[in-house]
């Protein structure tokens, strides 16, 4: 948070956006909830004004990536999560970036989740499963994926999967 303060004060927005991005990682993998992050939803907009937008298409679609997921499992009901939502989609349709791509797609799978959109996020899997056969994808993405997958199939009985996709997971740690 510090370097954060720090950047915005220098009106640095690179340094300013990546830390934002860095801090929102933090506390969804971290493990003191999912509280801290209603203090710092506000704040995008306030950045995204004083910066007057993105500084790269790099770092909107790494900030709006950590922004999906934040907001699917808060799910704050003053934000209008489907902006984010719809920009993400057309990223990761857009994007050369194979990276960016995998993690897009990874968001847009937790929004269909925490959205009960099953018919989506089954959709949102199968590109997964199509990007992991071809793609070299890191560790931590590739935990995600087992994450999406293992909800997915919990919350549709499928528990012989599920089992199997936490197992891997577990392999992978």
């Amino acid at each position: 948070e510090k370097s954060f303060h720090q950047f915005r004060l220098n009106k640095d927005c690179t340094g300013v956006f990546l830390s934002l991005a860095g801090i929102i990682e933090s506390i969804l993998y971290g493990d003191q909830g999912l509280k801290p992050l209603d203090s710092w939803f506000p704040v995008i907009d306030e950045i995204l004004r004083e910066c007057k937008g993105f500084p790269s298409e790099e770092i909107e679609a790494q900030v709006i990536c950590c922004m999906v997921r934040a907001l699917s499992l808060r799910r704050p009901a003053h934000i209008n999560i489907r902006k984010w939502v719809d920009r993400l989609r057309m990223i990761s349709e857009q994007t050369g970036e194979k990276q960016i791509r995998i993690k897009s797609i990874i968001s847009l799978a937790y929004f269909a989740y925490s959205d009960g959109d099953l018919q989506q996020l089954k959709m949102m899997i199968n590109i997964l499963d199509e990007l992991m056969a071809s793609e070299e994808i890191s560790p931590l993405a590739l935990l995600n994926i087992y994450w999406v997958k293992a909800a997915y199939y919990n919350i549709t009985s499928d528990y012989d999967k599920c089992s199997k996709v936490v197992s891997e997971g577990i392999r992978l740690t």
